[in-house]
């Protein structure tokens, strides 16, 4: 709480040590439209900031990986492992964008069937 003293109100070093909510989600973005890949590039180019991240936001869906208490990993990790979501290296944590196009439908969203060595996760 030091980090408010004198109305020195430091919000990206407080919210980087305080978890009050557990997010146990990645964001992955759905690059399907002319659109969407116009700001991947912009955001690869230039950075993602707030503006960026909230336009990016209409391309994206929430992921769930596996918890810290979890015996069997969850869909996140099964599409990493099976190559279907890149790291979008930008010093934004879990942020990933979507590399197989065939896996997300407008009409019924991301696929939640991964194929891994033959066998079937859902």
């Amino acid at each position: 709480m030091d980090k408010f003293k004198d109305g020195n109100y430091q919000f990206a070093t407080v919210a980087g040590e305080f978890n009050l909510i557990e997010e146990n989600t990645v964001t992955v973005y759905i690059n399907r439209e002319p659109e969407a890949e116009a700001l991947l590039q912009e955001i690869l180019q230039q950075g993602l900031t707030k503006s960026r991240m909230r336009k990016a936001g209409q391309y994206c869906v929430s992921v769930r990986k596996k918890g810290e208490y979890e015996k069997r990993n969850m869909l996140f990790e099964e599409m990493r492992d099976a190559g279907m979501v890149e790291a979008v290296d930008l010093g934004a944590q879990d942020f990933y964008v979507l590399t197989q196009e065939e896996q997300y439908r407008e009409d019924t969203g991301l696929k939640l069937e991964v194929e891994l060595g033959g066998m079937m996760m859902f």
